[in-house]
């Protein structure tokens, strides 16, 4: 087997068991690949050279990535002799290490600052993906039990690839995995064998074993990935350099730095917005409910409030969210007004009511992926849709201060809560989302249920008037069970029935954090509410459940 294939075949190097989180890189600096790998040379000699190579084919990266994210995502995947001085091949064999792990990580702390920025910053993908191994290993592997792979698992979503003689080829014992993943990267754009179709998954992924099936001397093992109730693998902090900038090759000194470039003057005109926008200067919440917004005036929002662009900032390194400006840092002004404009933090932007649509979730968006201060943003009635709750939750993906976010009636459906789902996964400062009136139905349930089973921050989920039914509050009652975060549901006006109910009763004998459950106006009748009444006898923590209206009904 040709060497670099092994990343794709060397599954059988996994331990399995369950060893303690990975962490430890979450607070190093964003470094280049030089300087990260710096600390490997007396581990991995070639490793200098290597990076070389790599950071020169990933002048030009795509996805938005810089050059020194792509080129150490392309390192990972280059292959060098001896094998055991390879980088993937010492990576994974320290990750896989139950003996010291902690201690033998640190020199790869620098490195795995910048891999992880990387591999968080390209989307998460959901779908069916193939590895596998020369031996038949199904005796590791037992129907219905939870594994980790704690390695970064390299697959592929070709099977004729892994059928091909340089991988496993079509005789003899083997062993393939058919992976169901649900946070795996597609890597391809920055791999050094692009045509193997390879998508990454991360460190630390769980599974569970779904089904084993034999065909002479091939047995396939189906795995389902299974999000843990905490994350073994510790998120980073993300980090969007400059576009077209290097990476920073010193830790952030302050939150008050920016590199967001400043806005051109939007041509679009709205005085009476501006004169608004100009009355409100140095509140800490600024109200443009019912102005009749379209999203050229959010450019306008933008432009203004986020850069302040009536004064004259020369110089200015922006970072924060503020009044006068969404965005603020130093700057030099001389009298009264430097004293008129210090300590003016917009904490609560609220356009509600309005019809920003898509493209204006679009222009706010832009300026939260580099706020630090808003805390709240309310966007109810504004037909933002799936693409504008998409481009939202890019921005929580690096937000790291809003707390609620207000997106009822806003005709957000499945896809659009699956994006919001990925972006729960990651974000760590959400703690309050508002998704009544929408239509995300029992698909969308399903995506936020996966997410709350990973979230450790949100305690309070509005998923009023959804048109969720008894699947949906499946999903919902299976995260419960492990969620110890969330406090406050709202189900109401929704299509639960007892069956439904009877999934939720089960969740609230084992959740120990939820004080408020509501399922109003739903079809729940006596049976449903006999599971609720049996729950609460072994529940300690719910205060509050409401079965008004349509349970009397009945």
């Amino acid at each position: 087997i040709a060497q670099h294939s092994l990343r794709i075949t060397d599954v059988v190097n996994e331990p399995l068991a369950f060893l303690t989180p990975i962490g430890g890189y979450e607070n190093m600096p964003l470094v280049s690949l030089e300087e990260a790998v710096k600390p490997l040379v007396p581990l991995l000699p070639a490793v200098q050279s290597h990076a070389y190579v790599a950071k020169q084919r990933c002048e030009h990266p795509t996805d938005d990535l810089t050059s020194d994210e792509s080129a150490s995502i392309m390192l990972y995947t280059m292959s060098w002799v001896p094998e055991d001085k390879c980088l993937y091949v010492a990576l994974n064999k320290t990750l896989r290490s139950s003996e010291n792990r902690d201690q033998n990580l640190k020199p790869w702390y620098l490195y795995l600052r910048l891999f992880l920025n990387a591999l968080y910053r390209l989307p998460p993908l959901r779908g069916i993906a193939y590895r596998g191994v020369k031996l038949n290993i199904k005796e590791r592997y037992h129907k219905d039990k939870l594994i980790v792979w704690w390695a970064f698992s390299s697959t592929t979503i070709t099977l004729d690839v892994l059928q091909s003689e340089q991988f496993l080829g079509l005789t003899g014992e083997r062993t393939i995995f058919n992976i169901e993943y649900e946070s795996a990267r597609d890597i391809r754009n920055h791999s050094f064998f692009p045509c193997e179709d390879e998508l990454l998954l991360m460190a630390a992924t769980q599974f569970k074993v779904i089904s084993k099936l034999n065909q002479g001397n091939l047995c396939i093992i189906h795995l389902r990935e299974t999000p843990p109730p905490f994350p073994l693998l510790h998120p980073v902090p993300l980090i969007v350099p400059p576009v077209h900038g290097p990476v920073l090759q010193e830790p952030i000194a302050s939150a008050n730095v920016s590199t967001s470039p400043k806005l051109s003057k939007p041509e679009h005109r709205n005085r009476d917005l501006e004169e608004n926008i100009s009355k409100q200067k140095g509140k800490s919440c600024v109200d443009l409910c019912s102005k009749n917004l379209t999203a050229q005036d959010m450019e306008i929002v933008v432009y203004y409030l986020m850069f302040n662009n009536q004064f004259d900032f020369t110089g200015m390194k922006w970072l924060i969210f503020k009044t006068t400006s969404l965005f603020s840092g130093t700057h030099k002004q001389n009298g009264a007004n430097e004293k008129e404009n210090q300590n003016k933090t917009l904490t609560t932007l609220n356009p509600e009511v309005n019809k920003i649509g898509d493209e204006g979730a679009r222009h706010l968006a832009d300026a939260l992926t580099h706020n630090t201060t808003l805390t709240t943003l309310n966007l109810e009635v504004n037909k933002i849709g799936d693409e504008g709750a998409r481009h939202l939750a890019d921005a929580l993906t690096h937000n790291t201060t809003l707390t609620t976010l207000n997106l009822s009636s806003n005709k957000i459906g499945h896809e659009g809560a699956r994006h919001l789902a990925d972006a729960l996964r990651h974000n760590a400062s959400l703690t309050t989302l508002n998704l009544e009136m929408n239509q995300i139905g029992d698909e969308g349930a399903r995506h936020l249920a996966d997410a709350l089973t990973h979230n450790t921050t949100l305690t309070t989920l509005y998923l009023r008037g959804n048109q969720i039914g008894d699947e949906g509050a499946r999903h919902l009652a299976d995260a419960l069970t492990h969620n110890t975060t969330l406090t406050t549901l709202d189900l109401s006006r929704n299509k639960i029935g007892d069956e439904g109910a009877r999934h939720l009763a089960d969740a609230l004998r084992h959740n120990t954090t939820l004080t408020t459950l509501d399922l109003s106006w739903n079809e729940i009748g006596d049976e449903g509410a006999r599971h609720l009444a049996d729950a609460l006898t072994h529940n300690a923590t719910l205060t509050t459940l409401d079965l008004s209206w349509k349970w009397n009904r009945r």
